[in-house]
């Protein structure tokens, strides 16, 4: 079976379009997850909801860089906004770190 790489896979013009379409479509909902997260003073608190601000972080940064780059690279623009975010950072390296810890002990 022939799994397409990365990079024949982010070349497929059709697949680009509905990513696109899912990440625009989906910024509304987002927005409001996050708005009323914020109204309730809310503090992300491990890996849940790290990735749930990441989901959110994600899409908004998606949508503020396709007015000037195309799908790909909206893409990389942020997923690095993402990674590069304090509270998504400090979630990674705690994983990474416990993971090395579990590895190091057996």
């Amino acid at each position: 079976m022939h799994y397409p790489s990365t990079v024949e896979v982010l070349a497929d013009e059709e697949l680009l379009s509905s990513i696109d379409v899912l990440l625009r479509a989906s910024h509304p909902p987002f927005d409001r997850v996050m708005t009323r997260l914020i109204d309730l003073d809310w503090r992300p608190n491990g890996q849940a909801s790290a990735f749930i601000l990441a989901m959110a972080l994600f899409n908004k940064q998606y949508v503020h860089h396709r007015e000037g780059a195309d799908v790909v690279e909206s893409m990389r623009l942020a997923q690095a906004d993402v990674l590069s975010h304090p509270v998504i950072s400090k979630v990674v390296a705690q994983t990474t770190g416990a993971a090395i810890d579990s590895a190091v002990r057996k």
